[in-house]
């Protein structure tokens, strides 16, 4: 209201006691002292409660994020590619702005530009999704945090979810797994290439990640009757490094086939452990040449894989995740149960598992000629026909609808 004496405006507000008067004056005469009227209306804003924070830039608040949340919540892998997107993309483009000042314009601007690759890097839309992901996680975690208020920020709407990839020819077709399999278990004891040819054959036998793969230790095999049973763990490492093998917070067991066991047991793989040789439970399977454990030979692993693929003739340019895409193909076309494979995969989502279902040709006709086979059993009247003869049991052929 204003002041007849001065001519200036004063504010009236209530407070819940004489004692925080008096409280709330000496801090108003103390900050007019300190700062003159800048500092009376810094107490004021802060009584009043509408002071209003700065928020942090991308850029500062990034590296928090980076350091506190993704160390202890995510994989090393996670935390590379969030560090990705925020350093080579997110910070360039919107790093100087606070958090609270960036808007949906922004972001808008930003996909525009990323598809069409305006800064010399055209992305696609899968993987767009990505980025706007670890920057939703971001704000998600500043709102937590109190680091900006609950509305402050933009109200990131993902992209439309992209089509999961297919799988392709990025498969081991029959003749030539029994190819790669044969040279395998043909190769001398000698024979440096030896080395891989137990984590080759375990990946094509069981579909195991390359990650859970380098994770298994000596306590991760062990025989429930006859059955060699392979238990994948959350992480493995020793003391000094430590990684995550599989993709989600759970761990599974999957069992090996009595064939795939005779030929992993040929091979040295599921002999018990020797303590003779200082062997532990806690031991990778694999040590690396060069260090503890096979955890940083992944670049390694694919080219060892390749050199096996050349050297059985086969010469198409196939990843070692092609194993588990010929695990999975080969068990979905052959058993049909989706739950099933979902879980000896390790799948979260049934989405991801339906990749699995690419439609060959002979799995096809296959299908198709199930229908004839319930018919003659149904009816006892249709029997497959061959060639242009039509016949039925007992009969000629009828004239089924042909063309005049």
């Amino acid at each position: 209201e204003p002041d007849d004496t001065s001519g200036r405006f004063r504010r009236r507000f209530t407070l819940e006691s004489e004692r925080a008067a008096r409280e709330l004056a000496d801090r108003l005469v103390t900050a007019a002292r300190r700062d003159g009227t800048p500092g009376i209306r810094r107490e004021l804003e802060e009584v009043l409660g509408t002071r209003r924070t700065i928020a942090p830039t991308l850029a500062q608040f990034a590296e928090r994020f980076l350091d506190e949340y993704c160390r202890a919540r995510n994989r090393p892998a996670v935390i590379e590619q969030r560090r990705i997107h925020l350093r080579v993309h997110w910070i360039p483009y919107l790093g100087e702005l606070p958090l609270d000042r960036i808007t949906e314009e922004h972001l808008i601007r930003y996909r525009r530009d990323k598809l069409a690759g305006l800064d010399g890097q055209r992305l696609a839309a899968s993987t767009l999704q990505s980025h706007f992901r670890t920057l939703s996680k971001l704000y998600h975690c500043a709102r937590d945090w109190g680091v900006i208020g609950r509305d402050a920020g933009p109200a990131i709407r993902l992209p439309r979810q992209a089509r999961l990839p297919e799988i392709g020819d990025q498969w081991l077709r029959p003749d030539e797994e029994q190819r790669l399999v044969e040279f395998l278990l043909g190769l001398p004891v000698t024979d440096p290439r030896r080395y891989w040819t137990a984590p080759v054959l375990l990946a094509l036998r069981t579909g195991l990640r390359q990650g859970e793969i380098r994770a298994l230790r000596h306590r991760d095999l062990y025989y429930y009757g006859d059955t060699l049973m392979v238990r994948v763990c959350r992480s493995a490492g020793n003391r000094s490094h430590l990684f995550f093998a599989t993709k989600d917070e759970d761990e599974r067991v999957v069992p090996v086939s009595a064939c795939a066991r005779w030929e992993l047991e040929r091979l040295g793989f599921g002999r018990p452990r020797d303590s003779s040789r200082g062997e532990s439970a806690e031991d990778l399977l694999w040590p690396g040449s060069r260090g503890p454990e096979l955890a940083q030979c992944k670049n390694r692993m694919n080219r060892a894989f390749r050199e096996l693929l050349a050297a059985a003739g086969i010469t198409r340019r196939l990843t070692w995740h092609g194993l588990r895409h010929t695990f999975g193909t080969r068990l979905a076309h052959k058993y049909g149960d989706l739950r099933v494979v979902q879980s000896l995969l390790g799948h979260s989502s049934l989405k991801t598992t339906e990749i699995y279902l690419h439609v060959a040709p002979t799995a096809a006709m296959e299908a198709v000629n199930c229908l004839d086979d319930y018919a003659d059993a149904r009816q006892g009247a249709i029997i497959p026909w061959r060639g242009d003869d039509r016949q039925t049991k007992g009969g000629p052929s009828p004239a089924i609808n042909s063309p005049r």
